[in-house]
């Protein structure tokens, strides 16, 4: 059972999550919440985490995502004015039409 600590201590260590020989003790005897304090301490470092960074869960910059949504947003909104300029005819939105 240690092994299994062992192997997610360096990426704890990374995150700096408080993850001590007293919390690992603690989960293997099943005390109880000990498992629950683990999880909450992880979440409060991944959300500090991804909060000083400019990189999202996918490991993109923010800034990309959010000039790529915005034209595609554009995009759509031209879409019914450039299927007139070429006479296009307008399609149903439901998925299983294409």
């Amino acid at each position: 059972m240690c092994h299994n600590f062992y192997q997610i201590e360096d990426a704890m260590r990374h995150l700096k999550v408080p993850f001590d020989a007293k919390l690992m003790h603690n989960i293997m005897n099943e005390e109880h919440g000990a498992s629950l304090k683990l999880l909450h301490l992880l979440r409060q470092s991944l959300d500090r985490h991804f909060m000083q960074s400019d990189k999202t869960v996918s490991g993109l910059k923010k800034t990309l995502v959010d000039s790529k949504v915005k034209k595609v947003s554009d995009l759509a909104a031209k879409l019914p004015d450039i299927r007139k300029q070429y006479g296009v005819p307008e399609k149903s939105t439901k998925w299983n039409n294409y």
